[in-house]
């Protein structure tokens, strides 16, 4: 996808020789043949559609860490145990970023009756057991939705219900990110690429929503020499919202195709609500 030949991994056998991965191509690695489409995925379906335009805006929200991380554990408390089976990029803190988000959005698009809906890379390698796998490892992506009516609700009436819907997101995640789900997302990738017909929920995975991930813009290997610059498969989206820690700050970048502050403003009120020391950057 990315037309580069590519000579690494290699790895050291026994004798200390060096040899070539087979395995480092993580589509090519595909055999032909027939991948169901898993359970989770018949229950994506249409979601709210943001604005875009051609106008490319980046604000920057840091809060605390330490808080930041209390506000994840206060959310996350009850489904712990299932933050190593996700292998979400970025994990629950990436979930809960989201359930921030649709909260914030479902406040800007009061009359939006569709589901609020954000999509994540998964950790491939580390779900299929493949480290060495070289390429196009992190294309396959997560679906995480919340029902607008529930995201009015947030932080306003119910009390414990912010918790819940977390929960909701989280197990969501969890019943998608399994070996046939993402050996058919890999495969369906494929035939997309190779120029053939995919299986059409494929682009319900990838439409214009929102991103919530760490991993930087527009990449999508965290490392050196396993880069991919996707742009044709994910195209450009509405609002994208990378999480990045240093030190002692968490930061959200937020890139938006709008001029507006309204989503990283109301992302920054919302902390700040929940007891956050906040800084709105542009």
């Amino acid at each position: 996808m990315d037309n580069v030949e590519y000579k690494d991994p290699f790895k050291h056998d026994d004798t200390g020789r060096i040899a070539y991965d087979g395995d480092a191509d993580a589509l090519m690695a595909l055999q032909a043949g027939d991948f169901p489409r898993p359970r989770a995925y018949d229950k994506v379906g249409p979601c709210l559609a943001l604005p875009s335009s051609d106008a490319e805006t980046c604000h920057v929200v840091e809060v605390d860490a330490r808080d930041y991380e209390r506000i994840c554990n206060d959310l996350t408390q009850n489904v712990r145990g299932l933050e190593w089976p996700l292998v979400l990029v970025g994990g629950l803190k990436c979930a809960v970023a989201f359930v921030l988000l649709a909260s914030v959005v479902s406040r800007l698009y009061p009359n939006n009756a569709l589901p609020i809906s954000s999509r994540s890379p998964v950790n491939t390698r580390q779900l299929l057991g493949r480290p060495d796998a070289l390429r196009n490892f992190s294309l396959p992506q997560a679906c995480m939705s919340i029902d607008p009516h529930v995201a009015r609700r947030l932080w306003v009436e119910d009390p414990g219900l912010e918790a819940r819907q977390t929960e909701n997101v989280v197990r969501q995640l969890a019943s998608q990110l399994t070996t046939e789900g993402i050996d058919w997302q890999l495969f369906n990738i494929r035939e997309f690429i190779q120029g053939r017909r995919p299986d059409p929920l494929l682009g319900s995975l990838y439409r214009r929503t929102m991103l919530v991930s760490n991993v930087g813009k527009g990449y999508y290997e965290p490392q050196a020499k396993r880069v991919l610059c996707c742009g044709p498969m994910y195209g450009s989206y509405p609002l994208a919202v990378y999480l990045a820690a240093y030190g002692n700050t968490q930061s959200f970048f937020v890139f938006q195709q709008d001029s507006s502050a309204d989503y990283a403003g109301g992302l920054a009120r919302l902390l700040a609500q929940l007891g956050a020391k906040v800084e709105l950057k542009k």
